[in-house]
């Protein structure tokens, strides 16, 4: 995705033009801002469940049309906000099956970095994301190989 430019709260402009101009010699029929989401900040209304959305996700027909719906929030968003770690200089850092580092920026960076994921806090400030897929799991895998299991003299 594109990231998102903390002081419009929208999709970062250049960025947005950039690819519009890679695109444009395929003389396709849209931009990118016509086919992208809309960019919300958490509490934000996003909407409401439409009944074909609501058919979608429960073909039982228990789930109503019309419940509020709310920007997407992940994991990323939600240990930031558990870990207070939300304004700018601040940080978090997740150790489970894998591991990464999320750090509230006070300005852009100043390239880009292969490594290094752009999201944003839920109100909208850039955070530079390190994401490794081992962690824990390795650590798991050693534990299990090295496992004594006791005997028992009968």
């Amino acid at each position: 995705m594109i990231p998102v430019d903390p002081a419009t709260k929208t999709y970062d402009a250049t960025m947005v033009k950039k690819f519009d101009e890679l695109i444009a010699p395929k003389g396709l029929s849209w931009t990118l801002l016509d086919i992208l989401p809309k960019s919300l900040n958490a509490g934000e209304n996003a909407g409401f469940l439409t009944q074909e959305g609501a058919k979608r996700l429960d073909v039982s027909g228990h789930l109503k049309a019309g419940i509020p719906v709310c920007p997407p929030e992940g994991d990323a968003g939600t240990g930031m906000v558990a870990t207070n770690a939300v304004k700018q200089r601040t940080g978090n850092v997740s150790a489970g099956t894998s591991s990464f580092s999320m750090i509230v920026l006070e300005k852009p960076l100043s390239k880009p970095y292969e490594m290094i994921d752009m999201v944003t806090t839920p109100d909208g400030s850039l955070v530079a994301m390190v994401h490794c897929n081992n962690c824990t799991s390795d650590i798991n895998a050693s534990t299990r190989l090295w496992r004594v299991t006791p005997t028992v003299e009968v």
